[in-house]
């Protein structure tokens, strides 16, 4: 891709930026500074005129350049860990791109996101860019198009850690570590709500597992080194890159769900009357 473009295209310009971006963040030389300020500016306001255009916003050219430049918030280099500017626009270009959604660029999305941040970070992310209707929880005749299954099922459950960390923290600021039995039990109701959901999620994971494509199966298995554990080797590197974000999503959604849990155990225990399920 970077042989055959031109000099002033938009992937060349991103490359040179980032580079020297990358030169500047680890020498901190600051003759350095002025030339990585210059490329990196020349390059987001030629992402701008790139993106504007209805015949290159679509290409593969211009999505590898958006996440070049993705990650870099700005000259400094620094990574704000939620509130980087680019994933907005990284995120609607991959909408615009539904077509095109088993290129391999997209694995490297998903490496972006999952190797940068951490899972919880992920799943603000995740939630607070992708607006999910009711309607849009995975149904058997969605079932013929995978990725869009686990997509919806992934920010359904993105959204559970969310409001999961919400109501967990509203509870712990209230609560009264001196007599746990005098808390107020309005949020308790809520924390039972949001446990209600874990189950109907679960059921709508084993759907969608249960009808996976051979080719986001694993193709081998191996035993590790050290023989405890059975290493699973996928077809592909975006194969690989697609199920590391499903589990690190997983991770984060189960960890909300024990902390939860062991909260609801506690002020039930503690509790002087007992609380209506």
């Amino acid at each position: 891709m970077f042989a055959g473009s031109s000099e002033s295209s938009l992937l060349r310009t991103a490359v040179l930026a980032v580079s020297e971006l990358s030169l500047y963040r680890y020498s901190k030389a600051p003759e350095l500074y002025h030339i990585a300020r210059a490329s990196y500016g020349r390059a987001l306001g030629l992402a701008n005129e790139v993106l504007a255009l209805p015949d290159t916003v679509t290409s593969d050219e211009t999505l590898c350049s958006i996440l070049l430049l993705y990650l870099f918030e700005d000259i400094v280099g620094e990574r704000v860990p939620i509130s980087n500017n680019h994933f907005v626009g990284l995120q609607q270009l991959v909408q615009i791109r539904q077509n095109q959604q088993f290129d391999m660029l997209y694995g490297w999305i998903a490496t972006q996101l999952t190797y940068t941040k951490s899972p919880e970070l992920v799943c603000s992310i995740i939630h607070k860019t992708i607006y999910i209707e009711p309607s849009d929880v995975p149904r058997s005749d969605d079932l013929n198009n995978p990725i869009y299954s686990f997509t919806i099922l992934g920010a359904l459950v993105c959204k559970f850690c969310v409001k999961a960390s919400t109501v967990h923290s509203s509870i712990l600021a209230k609560l009264n570590p001196e007599d746990p039995s005098l808390y107020p039990g309005d949020d308790m109701n809520e924390l039972v709500s949001l446990l209600e959901e874990v189950d109907a999620l679960e059921r709508s994971a084993r759907v969608v597992l249960e009808v996976l494509p051979q080719w986001l199966e694993p193709s081998s298995s191996k035993p590790s080194a050290c023989g405890t554990r059975t290493i699973l080797i996928y077809s592909s590197r975006w194969v690989a890159c697609f199920w590391m974000l499903i589990y690190l999503i997983n991770a984060s959604f189960y960890q909300r769900v024990i902390e939860c849990s062991d909260l609801l155990a506690f002020l039930q225990l503690n509790r002087s009357a007992p609380l209506r399920l």
